[in-house]
């Protein structure tokens, strides 16, 4: 998977695609996610795609949705770019990517937990996932920090981010490029 290089100019091309399932940018709440869910699991189901892709699909997306829910942005900075979620199918995998504005004093903390992820094969995932259950504590923000992990794992692919500067001194913008491949017999 590339490294995504200006994410805003590639969410707007992605946007444009005649391949993507489902696009939204604006405002998260649970009404929204609850919404985008139903409607694409609607059309996955009616496209023909494997069970499992399927499932993995939905879940990669409910994990991802949830996450930004949890941690968009609440300050009254009005310039701060509105969160973002795309599902591209291509023809042998399909893409799910977010953007949203994170405070820069976590950017560290969330470039360590996904770089650590990316560096585990999927036994090492299994049990990082089983000793952060294990020995975590739910934060302020409902959150065990499990969430990449359980992507990873659920993926089978590493996970593509960055942090791209944005007109705010507190944030930068955070993507998250998930790849979800297609059973090919």
């Amino acid at each position: 998977m590339a490294p995504m290089e200006n994410p805003l100019k590639q969410i707007h091309s992605i946007m444009n695609d005649e391949n993507a399932v489902l696009i939204y940018s604006g405002e998260f709440n649970q009404e929204i996610v609850k919404s985008m869910l139903n409607y694409t699991e609607g059309k996955l189901e009616s496209s023909g795609i494997d069970d499992l892709v399927r499932k993995k699909i939905f879940n990669v997306m409910v994990e991802q949705l949830q996450n930004i829910t949890k941690h968009q942005y609440t300050d009254d900075e009005k310039s701060v770019v509105q969160p973002c979620f795309v599902l591209i199918e291509q023809e042998n995998y399909y893409n799910l990517v977010t953007g949203n504005p994170i405070h820069v004093d976590t950017i560290q903390m969330v470039s360590d937990r996904i770089n650590q992820v990316n560096s585990l094969n999927a036994d090492e995932l299994k049990d990082l996932y089983k000793q952060a259950r294990l020995n975590s504590r739910i934060s302020e923000v409902g959150g065990a920090g499990l969430g990449f992990i359980d992507v990873a794992r659920k993926t089978e692919n590493k996970l593509d981010f960055g942090f791209y500067d944005i007109d705010s001194a507190n944030y930068k913008y955070f993507t998250l490029k998930t790849q979800i491949n297609k059973i090919i017999e």
